[in-house]
Protein backbone atom coordinates (compact mmCIF):
# COMPACT_ATOMS: atom_id res chain seq x y z
CA UNK A 1 0.00 0.00 0.00
CA UNK A 2 1.49 3.22 -1.02
CA UNK A 3 0.79 7.03 -0.02
CA UNK A 4 1.90 9.18 -2.29
CA UNK A 5 5.61 8.29 -3.11
CA UNK A 6 5.80 6.46 0.16
CA UNK A 7 5.38 2.83 0.73
CA UNK A 8 3.02 2.29 4.61
CA UNK A 9 1.99 -0.93 4.21
CA UNK A 10 2.43 -4.53 2.33
CA UNK A 11 -0.38 -7.01 1.68
CA UNK A 12 0.48 -10.43 1.00
CA UNK A 13 -2.05 -12.79 -0.52
CA UNK A 14 -1.18 -16.92 -0.38
CA UNK A 15 -3.46 -19.36 -2.53
CA UNK A 16 -2.90 -22.94 -2.38
CA UNK A 17 -2.99 -23.67 -5.77
CA UNK A 18 -1.69 -22.69 -9.23
CA UNK A 19 -4.30 -20.18 -10.84
CA UNK A 20 -3.43 -17.80 -13.41
CA UNK A 21 -4.05 -13.74 -12.76
CA UNK A 22 -7.06 -12.53 -12.90
CA UNK A 23 -7.22 -8.61 -13.95
CA UNK A 24 -10.45 -7.81 -12.16
CA UNK A 25 -9.05 -9.69 -9.17
CA UNK A 26 -6.22 -7.88 -9.46
CA UNK A 27 -7.64 -4.34 -9.39
CA UNK A 28 -9.64 -4.83 -6.81
CA UNK A 29 -6.88 -5.67 -4.49
CA UNK A 30 -5.23 -2.75 -5.60
CA UNK A 31 -8.02 -0.53 -4.81
CA UNK A 32 -8.72 -2.07 -1.56
CA UNK A 33 -4.65 -1.42 -1.04
CA UNK A 34 -5.17 1.85 -1.61
CA UNK A 35 -7.84 3.02 0.53
CA UNK A 36 -6.11 1.14 3.10
CA UNK A 37 -2.93 3.25 2.56
CA UNK A 38 -5.09 6.05 2.65
CA UNK A 39 -6.25 5.10 5.90
CA UNK A 40 -3.47 4.08 7.20
CA UNK A 41 -1.30 7.97 6.50
CA UNK A 42 -4.84 9.75 7.73
CA UNK A 43 -4.33 7.82 11.11
CA UNK A 44 -0.52 8.61 11.60
CA UNK A 45 -0.80 12.54 10.50
CA UNK A 46 -3.82 12.49 13.40
CA UNK A 47 -1.30 10.96 16.03
CA UNK A 48 1.33 13.55 14.75
CA UNK A 49 -1.20 16.30 15.71
CA UNK A 50 -2.20 14.92 18.69
CA UNK A 51 1.64 14.92 19.81
CA UNK A 52 2.69 18.43 18.12
CA UNK A 53 -0.75 19.76 19.99
CA UNK A 54 0.54 18.79 23.38
CA UNK A 55 4.04 19.41 22.70
CA UNK A 56 2.90 23.29 22.17
CA UNK A 57 0.33 22.51 24.78
CA UNK A 58 3.69 22.04 27.34
CA UNK A 59 5.58 24.72 25.83
CA UNK A 60 2.67 27.74 26.11
CA UNK A 61 2.68 26.44 29.46
CA UNK A 62 6.41 27.18 30.31
CA UNK A 63 6.64 30.23 28.42
CA UNK A 64 3.15 31.87 30.00
CA UNK A 65 5.68 31.58 33.07
CA UNK A 66 8.26 33.50 31.80
CA UNK A 67 5.58 36.74 31.08
CA UNK A 68 5.42 38.81 34.54
CA UNK A 69 2.50 37.83 36.43
CA UNK A 70 2.07 41.71 37.91
CA UNK A 71 3.47 44.54 37.37
CA UNK A 72 6.21 46.17 39.48
CA UNK A 73 5.00 48.94 42.12
CA UNK A 74 6.75 52.21 40.77
CA UNK A 75 6.08 55.14 42.73
CA UNK A 76 4.88 57.73 40.65
CA UNK A 77 3.83 54.96 38.26
CA UNK A 78 1.01 52.75 36.93
CA UNK A 79 2.12 50.05 34.26
CA UNK A 80 0.43 47.05 32.62
CA UNK A 81 1.22 45.25 29.96
CA UNK A 82 -0.32 42.00 27.95
CA UNK A 83 0.61 39.73 24.82
CA UNK A 84 -1.44 37.19 23.21
CA UNK A 85 0.45 34.87 20.81
CA UNK A 86 -0.67 34.03 17.19
CA UNK A 87 0.15 30.63 17.92
CA UNK A 88 0.33 28.20 20.76
CA UNK A 89 3.60 29.79 21.46
CA UNK A 90 5.06 32.96 20.22
CA UNK A 91 8.26 35.19 19.99
CA UNK A 92 6.66 38.04 21.14
CA UNK A 93 8.38 39.50 24.75
CA UNK A 94 7.87 41.76 27.30
CA UNK A 95 9.38 42.07 31.04
CA UNK A 96 9.98 44.30 33.74
CA UNK A 97 13.81 44.55 34.79
CA UNK A 98 14.68 45.47 38.81
CA UNK A 99 17.44 47.74 37.78
CA UNK A 100 20.50 49.55 39.89
CA UNK A 101 19.99 53.13 41.72
CA UNK A 102 16.29 51.65 42.01
CA UNK A 103 15.24 51.79 38.62
CA UNK A 104 13.20 49.90 36.59
CA UNK A 105 13.60 48.68 33.32
CA UNK A 106 10.41 47.90 30.49
CA UNK A 107 11.04 45.72 27.76
CA UNK A 108 9.38 44.40 24.67
CA UNK A 109 10.67 42.43 21.86
CA UNK A 110 10.16 40.37 19.38
CA UNK A 111 11.29 37.72 17.34
CA UNK A 112 10.95 36.88 14.34
CA UNK A 113 8.34 34.41 13.30
CA UNK A 114 6.01 32.41 15.94
CA UNK A 115 6.04 29.15 17.45
CA UNK A 116 8.89 26.20 19.29
CA UNK A 117 11.94 27.93 17.84
CA UNK A 118 11.12 31.62 18.65
CA UNK A 119 9.68 31.16 21.87
CA UNK A 120 13.07 29.61 22.95
CA UNK A 121 15.28 32.38 21.27
CA UNK A 122 12.43 34.76 23.31
CA UNK A 123 13.51 32.57 26.48
CA UNK A 124 16.89 33.14 25.84
CA UNK A 125 16.80 36.87 25.17
CA UNK A 126 14.67 37.12 28.29
CA UNK A 127 17.91 35.64 30.77
CA UNK A 128 20.40 37.96 28.96
CA UNK A 129 18.61 40.59 29.67
CA UNK A 130 17.80 40.31 33.38
CA UNK A 131 21.23 39.43 34.19
CA UNK A 132 22.66 42.88 32.24
CA UNK A 133 19.96 44.74 33.59
CA UNK A 134 21.21 43.81 37.24
CA UNK A 135 24.74 45.30 35.96
CA UNK A 136 24.59 48.13 34.01
CA UNK A 137 22.73 51.56 33.96
CA UNK A 138 23.23 52.45 30.53
CA UNK A 139 19.96 50.44 28.34
CA UNK A 140 22.41 51.31 25.05
CA UNK A 141 25.00 49.20 26.55
CA UNK A 142 22.68 46.42 28.25
CA UNK A 143 21.38 45.81 24.43
CA UNK A 144 25.25 46.17 23.40
CA UNK A 145 25.94 43.49 25.19
CA UNK A 146 23.13 41.17 24.54
CA UNK A 147 23.26 41.42 21.07
CA UNK A 148 26.91 40.50 21.27
CA UNK A 149 26.24 36.91 22.75
CA UNK A 150 22.97 36.78 20.82
CA UNK A 151 24.70 36.65 17.40
CA UNK A 152 26.69 33.59 18.08
CA UNK A 153 23.25 31.17 18.75
CA UNK A 154 21.32 32.63 15.70
CA UNK A 155 21.21 32.11 12.05
CA UNK A 156 20.89 34.50 9.32
CA UNK A 157 17.01 33.86 9.58
CA UNK A 158 16.59 35.27 12.80
CA UNK A 159 16.74 38.07 14.15
CA UNK A 160 15.12 40.21 17.86
CA UNK A 161 13.93 43.60 17.55
CA UNK A 162 14.06 45.11 21.73
CA UNK A 163 12.88 48.75 22.70
CA UNK A 164 14.11 48.67 26.40
CA UNK A 165 12.79 51.68 28.56
CA UNK A 166 14.52 52.79 32.27
CA UNK A 167 12.37 54.71 34.16
CA UNK A 168 14.00 56.69 37.23
CA UNK A 169 11.24 57.07 39.97
CA UNK A 170 13.07 59.62 42.11
CA UNK A 171 13.70 62.20 39.05
CA UNK A 172 10.71 61.07 37.28
CA UNK A 173 12.59 60.73 33.59
CA UNK A 174 13.25 57.94 31.61
CA UNK A 175 16.06 56.67 28.96
CA UNK A 176 15.45 54.19 26.58
CA UNK A 177 17.49 52.11 23.47
CA UNK A 178 15.60 50.64 20.52
CA UNK A 179 17.14 47.67 18.22
CA UNK A 180 15.29 47.96 15.22
CA UNK A 181 11.69 47.40 17.15
CA UNK A 182 8.70 49.70 16.34
CA UNK A 183 8.62 53.04 17.75
CA UNK A 184 7.16 53.54 21.34
CA UNK A 185 5.24 56.91 22.22
CA UNK A 186 4.60 59.38 24.48
CA UNK A 187 1.50 61.13 24.98
CA UNK A 188 0.74 64.33 27.03
CA UNK A 189 -1.57 65.00 29.37
CA UNK A 190 -4.18 65.86 26.52
CA UNK A 191 -3.31 63.79 24.12
CA UNK A 192 -0.68 65.09 22.27
CA UNK A 193 2.80 62.71 20.96
CA UNK A 194 5.17 64.74 22.74
CA UNK A 195 8.04 62.17 21.59
CA UNK A 196 8.41 58.78 19.69
CA UNK A 197 11.22 56.08 21.07
CA UNK A 198 12.43 55.35 17.38
CA UNK A 199 14.74 53.09 16.42
CA UNK A 200 18.85 53.50 17.91
CA UNK A 201 20.36 50.80 15.69
CA UNK A 202 19.31 47.46 13.50
CA UNK A 203 17.57 44.64 15.43
CA UNK A 204 19.87 42.18 17.77
CA UNK A 205 21.67 39.17 15.85
CA UNK A 206 22.04 40.79 12.91
CA UNK A 207 25.80 42.44 13.65
CA UNK A 208 27.59 40.97 16.16
CA UNK A 209 29.73 44.64 16.81
CA UNK A 210 26.63 46.85 17.01
CA UNK A 211 26.93 49.25 19.78
CA UNK A 212 23.21 50.73 20.72
CA UNK A 213 23.63 54.40 22.03
CA UNK A 214 21.02 55.32 24.83
CA UNK A 215 18.99 57.99 24.26
CA UNK A 216 19.17 60.93 27.00
CA UNK A 217 16.86 61.15 29.69
CA UNK A 218 13.62 62.57 29.47
CA UNK A 219 11.37 64.22 32.07
CA UNK A 220 7.58 63.42 32.26
CA UNK A 221 5.10 65.09 33.67
CA UNK A 222 1.74 63.79 35.42
CA UNK A 223 -0.66 62.56 33.05
CA UNK A 224 1.76 61.45 30.66
CA UNK A 225 1.69 57.90 28.71
CA UNK A 226 4.27 55.55 27.44
CA UNK A 227 3.06 53.20 25.08
CA UNK A 228 5.71 50.30 24.02
CA UNK A 229 4.20 48.06 21.07
CA UNK A 230 4.75 44.85 18.65
CA UNK A 231 4.07 45.37 15.03
CA UNK A 232 1.48 42.84 15.85
CA UNK A 233 -1.12 45.28 16.83
CA UNK A 234 -0.10 48.12 14.35
CA UNK A 235 -0.47 45.48 11.70
CA UNK A 236 -3.37 43.30 12.85
CA UNK A 237 -6.13 43.26 9.76
CA UNK A 238 -9.37 43.14 8.96
CA UNK A 239 -11.55 40.22 7.04
CA UNK A 240 -11.55 43.10 4.34
CA UNK A 241 -7.93 43.37 4.66
CA UNK A 242 -7.84 46.95 6.33
CA UNK A 243 -4.67 47.66 8.61
CA UNK A 244 -4.82 48.76 11.91
CA UNK A 245 -2.74 51.19 11.99
CA UNK A 246 -1.06 53.42 14.46
CA UNK A 247 -3.41 56.09 14.19
CA UNK A 248 -6.46 53.64 15.32
CA UNK A 249 -3.80 52.66 17.98
CA UNK A 250 -3.13 56.54 19.34
CA UNK A 251 -7.05 57.09 19.03
CA UNK A 252 -7.97 54.85 21.55
CA UNK A 253 -5.06 55.28 24.10
CA UNK A 254 -6.74 58.76 23.81
CA UNK A 255 -9.70 58.03 24.41
CA UNK A 256 -9.02 56.05 27.47
CA UNK A 257 -6.24 58.20 28.47
CA UNK A 258 -8.49 58.99 32.10
CA UNK A 259 -8.05 54.99 33.19
CA UNK A 260 -5.98 52.82 34.47
CA UNK A 261 -2.63 51.59 32.54
CA UNK A 262 -4.78 48.10 32.57
CA UNK A 263 -7.74 49.67 31.41
CA UNK A 264 -6.14 50.67 28.30
CA UNK A 265 -4.10 47.93 27.52
CA UNK A 266 -6.96 45.63 27.65
CA UNK A 267 -9.30 48.21 25.88
CA UNK A 268 -6.69 48.39 22.87
CA UNK A 269 -6.51 44.60 22.32
CA UNK A 270 -10.21 44.37 22.46
CA UNK A 271 -10.61 46.92 20.12
CA UNK A 272 -8.09 45.19 17.80
CA UNK A 273 -10.18 41.52 17.89
CA UNK A 274 -13.32 43.76 16.95
CA UNK A 275 -11.28 45.00 14.02
CA UNK A 276 -10.03 41.54 12.77
CA UNK A 277 -13.63 40.37 14.08
CA UNK A 278 -12.37 37.42 15.94
CA UNK A 279 -10.83 35.68 12.67
CA UNK A 280 -7.83 34.05 13.53
CA UNK A 281 -4.77 36.19 15.07
CA UNK A 282 -1.41 36.58 12.22
CA UNK A 283 0.65 37.64 14.73
CA UNK A 284 1.95 37.87 18.40
CA UNK A 285 0.14 41.01 19.86
CA UNK A 286 1.70 42.77 22.86
CA UNK A 287 1.44 46.43 24.51
CA UNK A 288 2.77 47.91 27.74
CA UNK A 289 1.19 51.38 28.90
CA UNK A 290 3.03 53.28 31.61
CA UNK A 291 0.97 55.79 33.10
CA UNK A 292 2.54 58.95 34.89
CA UNK A 293 0.45 59.44 37.97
Amino acid sequence: MAGDDEVVAVIEFFLLETREEEERLRKLISAIAAQLGGVIQRKRAEQELRENKEQFRVAREIQQRLFPKTAPHVAGFDIAGISHAAEATGGDYFDYLPMLRDRVGVVVGDVTGHGIGPALLMAETRAYLRILARNREDVGEILTLANHALAEDIDYERFITVLIVSLDPQRRTFAFANAGHPAGYVLGASGEIKAQLKRTGLPLGIKPDMAYPQASATDLSPGDILLLLTDGIEEAMSPDEMIFGTERILEIVRQNRTKSARDIVDALYADVRRFAQNTPQLDDATAVVIKVV
